[in-house]
């Protein structure tokens, strides 16, 4: 009992160590910033200055590496790229994107170091139809960064706002999720994006019907959950698998009414369990309200959990909400009685705030929301925030997509470790390889994971091949052990 419990705490803790630094900055609206390494959210002056996309990466560590964001207003393809001197990357302008709200995001490039994808759509004929990337190579420009390929067409239909990514089961690969506007429909384009392609992996038709091109697109921290809604009050909560890319309707939270509610913003707590939508009423002539609700995932009737958290009033205009690496979740707010882009004179309470949802995980007024209480430090926002993904999601430990050894590396072993393991993964055989081969008696024990006997062998400390061909595709961790030593491996059936 004590070797499972030493096995699996570990575990535990090397999952639980994954820090999301790589989402540490996030630049948006008319030059404002947040960075988030030191656990308390900190503003900063970023270089960008527009109401729509905006992207984001950092390094391990925590330091801006470099962001992009759309122009609106201006004619063509507007996507610029912006170093982390807060200054044009080179070659970083006349990108694919308009002026819309999850037109880009930004990803590494798996297995490349320094380099990097930015991924973008066009979702009106302002800009080109489409699915399209661009790589970044940060080794270029004495480190600053150049857009060496630019503009790579993946798809020619006409998009629907709010393109997402997330990480593979793998813990190294990504997938990608576009949906497109040709026609009315319930279709989602799944692409696998791997250290040697980008290729569709899937065409899948799941949940409701969507008729409109303004939509907002949400993973929930896990990766597990896809949150849906769009400018026809459609509300919809997806399955999704990191292994194989499928997508499957958990729940339809409201139906499409063709008038009315707008629903814009959207997003997961923490756990999963609740996710918050924002309306924005007024666009419909409505009222001169906008709305936050909350809804309960494990109520017996989410629909019927919806509650109303805040209600706003013109001239607010509540945007996005996004998770931020401090388990909070942040709303952005444009001044709706400007211009926008915005003139000098218009700064207030609404544009130089964002607003928090401090307990996210916690029902209805215990939510603790805070309306307009981030100063941005002078700095304004419009209501985009940066659609980066959980860039630090962990590889799913146990499954049979966790062939890559990204997982947890188990170092348990008392004595020596003098032994080694070869091919792994493997496929049915193992060879087991004693530094020193003596005819010492030893236990070679395998455990799947969660902690279950699965092969036992008794043997002498000397060169082998083991078969395990009998068990199944997935993690599993052998222990050999004498009277002198013990040592733990995880290995991976393929």
């Amino acid at each position: 009992m004590m070797k499972k419990f030493l096995v699996f705490s570990l575990l535990f803790i090397s999952n639980f160590s994954y820090a999301q630094l790589r989402n540490a900055n996030w630049c948006f609206g008319d030059s404002a910033g947040i960075n988030f390494t030191s656990g308390n959210p900190i503003p900063f002056a970023s270089g960008m200055d527009g109401r729509g996309s905006c992207a984001s990466i950092s390094d391990s560590s925590g330091q801006l590496l470099f962001y992009s964001y759309t122009r609106a207003g201006v004619a063509g393809n507007t996507t610029k790229v912006m170093n982390k001197n807060n200054a044009s990357m080179q070659n970083g302008d006349l990108i694919v994107g308009q002026g819309w709200y999850q037109e880009n995001t930004i990803i590494n490039y798996p297995n490349h170091n320094n380099l990097y994808y930015l991924f973008s759509i066009g979702v009106t004929g302002a800009s080109q139809f489409g699915l399209y990337y661009s790589i970044i190579d940060l080794n270029q420009d004495s480190g600053l960064g150049s857009v060496t390929q630019k503009n790579i067409q993946l798809r020619t239909e006409l998009a629907i706002d709010g393109i997402n990514v997330v990480k593979h089961a793998n813990g190294r690969d990504w997938w990608l999720i576009f949906r497109n506007y040709q026609t009315y429909n319930n279709d989602y384009y799944v692409y696998l994006i791997t250290p040697d392609s980008i290729a569709l992996n899937s065409f899948q038709s799941v949940g409701d019907t969507n008729t409109t091109n303004g939509s907002n697109m949400q993973f929930d921290k896990n990766g597990n959950q896809i949150l849906i809604v769009n400018l026809r009050g459609l509300i919809e909560v997806l399955r999704f698998d990191r292994c194989t890319g499928l997508i499957s309707l958990n729940t339809v939270v409201e139906h499409e009414i063709f008038a009315n509610p707008t629903y814009f913003g959207c997003e997961f707590s923490p756990s999963g369990r609740f996710i918050y939508v924002v309306s924005e009423d007024y666009h419909n002539g409505m009222t001169n309200n906008s709305h936050l609700y909350q809804f309960d995932l494990e109520a017996p009737n989410v629909t019927a959990s919806k509650t109303t958290i805040h209600i706003f009033t013109l001239p607010e205009s509540p945007g996005q909400l996004k998770l931020a690496p401090d388990g909070k979740i942040y709303l952005s707010s444009a001044y709706t009685g400007g211009f926008i882009p915005y003139s000098d004179a218009d700064r207030n309470y609404i544009n130089e705030n964002l607003s928090v949802i401090n307990s996210p995980d916690s029902f209805g007024a215990a939510c603790d929301f805070t309306p307009f209480s981030f100063y941005l430090g002078g700095k304004r926002t419009y209501i985009s925030l940066p659609n980066n993904p959980n860039y630090d999601l962990a590889p799913v430990s146990g499954s049979v997509c966790d062939s890559l050894g990204l997982g947890i590396e188990v170092v348990e072993y008392t004595g020596q470790d003098n032994i080694e393991i070869f091919p792994n993964p493997f496929y049915n055989k193992i060879s087991f390889h004693p530094f020193n081969s003596s005819l010492e008696k030893i236990s070679i024990t395998v455990f799947n994971n969660v902690g279950e006997i699965v092969f036992v062998k008794e043997t002498a400390m000397k060169d082998q091949e083991i078969d395990l061909s009998k068990l199944t595709k997935g993690i599993y961790f052998l222990n050999a052990k004498s009277e002198k030593f013990s040592v733990t491996k995880k290995i991976v059936k393929m």
